[in-house]
């Protein structure tokens, strides 16, 4: 199982994403539309807090 926080770009609707694959083939899962707008989904990073935050420089 595999839980994914997911934004829409163009809306900035938040989504939780659970998948029930192995970790190994999590890139071959397609990300969904969003309900409201029908945009594809992206992972939300701005949402990791602590150690789990991911420095973009």
């Amino acid at each position: 199982m595999i839980v994914w926080n997911l934004i829409c770009p163009k809306c900035g609707k938040r989504l939780r994403y659970k998948v029930d694959v192995c970790p190994c083939m999590a890139s071959e899962v397609e990300l969904p539309n969003c309900p409201d707008c029908g945009e594809k989904m992206v992972h939300d990073y701005t949402s990791l807090k602590g150690r789990r935050r991911i420095r973009r420089g």
